[in-house]
């Protein structure tokens, strides 16, 4: 039989289809490069990671199963597109076919020079006639016509016996629990646990919250699925199996380098590569399983449910092992408290003897408090009587670190063979201890504190003990307000990159989001309390929450027999995100100025409402900043600035008023570390033998002050791996009296909060060495995040 031949392939043809299979392999090799992943800094019990390895390994043979059946397809249909013969020049056998009694091939043609007798027997319907025809007086005998393959495929489809309604709703119940367990359980709940530290509540605290909408999606969709028949429960079945399937794999080996909720400016440009790799991955994960069904449908379902089933029961175990977490033993007598910072007494003052911190985040002298004053000078007219350190140092970055530095003037000392004397450094230098001992009441007020931190909170009134007791807070966590936040964090992880910017949020957000603040008194209410009442609400970074009450609530005098008060307050500051006007209402976004000023005007709130109640000529009042602009390496520098100076004012009580915004100026050395040894100076009834001096003891210009600047990695890891010293001589505003010292602490491996030293960190001197150089240097100076 001879067949009409297709038409030559020309030279471009080949080359379209070479391209093709170049692509092809390109794209294999893409997947194979993401098994050559970066060193994981974290420990996995070995258990978990046996079922994770045996779970990928069944994700890799059903993604390369798609990609294989995927690419062959497309190959012949691209083939027969271009109208290639890709048997051309090449000996093919003939096609084999029956022959019939006679001879002939059965279905084949009839002879045309058949004798008479053949034709009269095949008009008559009778022997000789060829098997496989039929007749039809006055019509030739035609063969008899096979069903293609596409249509047999789909008639057997259609004669396939369906699942029952109990295996349809089975099948469904356990995707749905894949998918919606992969979302809404694993990723909320092991982002909680790996942040507790740094969130207002803990893993016991906000199960909940999302466990009971994962469990009644999973259950109502199952349900709807179950109810659909045919190719559509075919598509609702492999759809959520395929998102959780992508889920899983984003957040196991596409998230490399994932910024974090620090407070920094992501360049989403620097992500393209990844975020195409993620994008690819993901439209091969959807669409995979219903091709895979095209071929058979009851055996992707099959192979859905069981992928589906194992995974579940990997990451049940691994959310298992989050409430598993060993305790510390009954006998030990060094088992950390943890605390709640809570908001009690934060608006409270006593008759006498107030002694006020206001810490506004990254406020620095250089590129926000001097241009402030030149420009806006009235922004400064409730700050009488003060003197402005203008000769100000930082001690240390970030945030987490700054401040216990503050509240103990305990600065790192590279002698030590750990970093700061472990944990103990408050016990070490008890400012907050004598305070409490000398009768103060004393709150402080930051969700950046370590609440088990040892000599922290115990003499506090606002810091709750929180071991074996979270029914206090449990009634005051906010549960729409923390399953959106939640939710916004799990699609953070799990989602692709191309989508990660919308849920990005920052740690401020989510504290605020999940506390449940009582409604605030009414103005006009009782001003004097005899007892302090109890607020067990967290305290968390919200400048414009802390505004509205403020002008809401007003100050209360506490007239309860304390010696005094200290009132430390950390505010936002002008620290990114920008998100106040100078009038201290919320935009989506605004400038640094902006948010400079609004912070201003906030403690000038404050300000005149101890005036109004006629203390504040007794109160001692500190406004500064826990470091300067920068916190980190990563954060670009503004304007070519490389000094990093806290603003530093300080008003003693019974400071001489001058007027509206005049301030004394005093050029003395200082630092933040000075900080609690000047409150204490102004502290009556307090024994202030063996403490530091304070600011305005500090008279020697030469007096030198080290710093301790927190260095990472580049974008996009973005990894801490130390800390670089830097002494300052002289003027802290000119950058030639800082000097790098050549030593660093260096962390044996980045840990996820850099007040949890690992073991093996050390000290290291390495100056001159061309490891210091590019490693450490290199990062102060950092431009453009090159």
């Amino acid at each position: 039989m001879n067949h009409a031949s297709p038409r030559p392939a020309t030279l471009w043809r080949r080359a379209a289809l070479a391209a093709f299979d170049a692509a092809c392999a390109l794209c294999l090799a893409a997947l194979a490069s993401l098994a050559l992943a970066p060193p994981a800094w974290a420990y996995v019990d070995p258990s978990v990671m046996t079922y994770t390895i045996q779970a990928l390994a069944g994700v890799a043979v059903a993604l390369s199963t798609v990609a294989g059946v995927l690419m062959r397809r497309t190959r012949r249909k691209l083939v027969r597109a271009l109208g290639i013969d890709e048997n051309r020049n090449k000996e093919v056998e003939p096609a084999v076919r029956r022959l019939d009694a006679q001879g002939r091939p059965v279905g084949g043609p009839v002879p045309a020079a058949a004798p008479e007798a053949g034709r009269a027997r095949r008009r008559a319907g009778g022997a000789g006639a060829p098997e496989g025809t039929r007749h039809r007086p006055g019509r030739r005998p035609e063969p008899r016509r096979r069903l293609s393959a596409q249509k047999a495929r789909r008639s057997q489809h259609a004669a396939a016996p369906r699942d029952p309604w109990r295996v349809r709703l089975a099948k469904a119940a356990v995707v749905w629990a894949f998918a919606s367990g992969t979302l809404l359980i694993t990723a909320p709940y092991e982002i909680v646990s790996g942040n507790e530290g740094s969130l207002v509540f803990g893993l016991a605290e906000v199960w909940h919250v999302m466990a009971v909408p994962a469990v009644a999606l999973a259950a109502l969709m199952a349900l709807l699925t179950s109810l659909l028949k045919g190719r559509a429960f075919n598509a609702a079945l492999l759809a959520p199996f395929g998102f959780g399937t992508a889920c899983y794999v984003q957040a196991l080996l596409l998230n490399p380098g994932l910024p974090s909720a620090d407070g920094q400016t992501v360049a989403w440009a620097d992500y393209t590569g990844i975020a195409s790799v993620s994008l690819i991955v993901w439209l091969a994960l959807l669409a995979g399983p219903l091709v895979l069904s095209r071929l058979h449908r009851r055996r992707a379902q099959t192979l859905a449910v069981l992928v589906a089933t194992a995974l579940l029961v990997v990451q049940a175990a691994g959310v298992t092992s989050l409430f598993l977490k060993e305790s510390p033993a009954a006998d030990d007598a060094e088992a950390p408290t943890r605390y709640a910072i809570t908001r009690t007494g934060l608006n409270t003052v006593t008759p006498r003897n107030n002694l006020v911190v206001f810490v506004l985040d990254g406020f620095d002298t250089k590129c926000d408090l001097i241009p402030l004053m030149q420009q806006h000078p009235r922004d400064l007219d409730e700050l009488t009587g003060f003197t402005w350190f203008r000769n100000s140092a930082p001690t240390m970055t970030a945030t987490i670190e700054a401040l216990p530095t503050m509240l103990t003037g305990n600065v790192p000392d590279p002698t030590q063979s750990t970093f700061r004397g472990g944990n103990s450094f408050y016990r070490t230098a008890p400012y907050l201890k004598a305070l409490a001992s000398a009768g103060y009441s004393v709150g402080l007020y930051s969700d950046s504190l370590d609440g088990e931190a040892p000599g922290l909170f115990e003499h506090t009134v606002n810091g709750v003990d929180g071991n074996g007791d979270s029914g206090l807070k449990l009634g005051r966590v906010d549960a729409v307000g923390t399953f959106r936040a939640l939710l916004s964090c799990a699609l953070y992880r799990d989602l692709p990159w191309v989508l990660k910017p919308g849920f990005r949020l920052y740690t401020s957000d989510i504290d605020a989001a999940m506390a449940l603040s009582p409604a605030p008194r009414q103005e006009g209410g009782e001003r004097t309390l005899s007892a302090l009442e109890p607020d067990p609400t967290p305290y968390v970074l919200n400048d414009k929450s802390y505004y509205d009450r403020l002008r809401k609530e007003r100050l209360s005098v506490l007239d309860d027999g304390s010696t005094g008060s200290v009132r430390f307050i950390h505010l936002q500051g002008p620290h990114y995100p920008h998100t106040l006007d100078e009038n201290v209402n919320e935009h989506q976004l605004t400038s640094r100025t902006q948010q400079a000023r609004a912070s201003l005007r906030i403690v000038s709130e404050y300000i005149r409402q101890l005036k109004e109640l006629g203390l504040y000529d007794d109160t001692t009042i500190v406004i500064t900043a826990d470091h300067g602009y920068r916190s980190e390496s990563n954060f670009q520098l503004i304007d070519g600035q490389l000094e990093m100076s806290p603003i530093m004012l300080v008003k003693p009580a019974h400071a001489p008023d001058r007027g509206p915004g005049v301030m004394d100026v005093s050029d003395n050395p200082v630092c933040t570390a000075d900080v609690m040894p000047t409150l204490l100076a102004q502290a009556p009834g307090v024994n202030r033998e063996g403490f530091a001096p304070d600011m305005y003891a500090m008279t020697d210009p030469q007096r030198l002050r080290n710093f301790y600047f927190c260095i990472k990695t580049p974008s996009p890891d973005l990894k801490v791996i130390g800390f670089m010293e830097l002494a300052i001589q002289g003027d802290a505003l000119d950058f030639a009296n800082w000097t790098c010292t050549g030593t660093v602490f260096e962390f044996s491996e980045p840990p996820e909060i850099t007040r949890k030293v690992p073991p093996g960190s050390r000290w290291r001197q390495i100056g001159g060495t061309e490891e210091y150089e590019r490693r450490w240097v290199d990062r102060l100076y950092w431009r453009d995040g090159s």
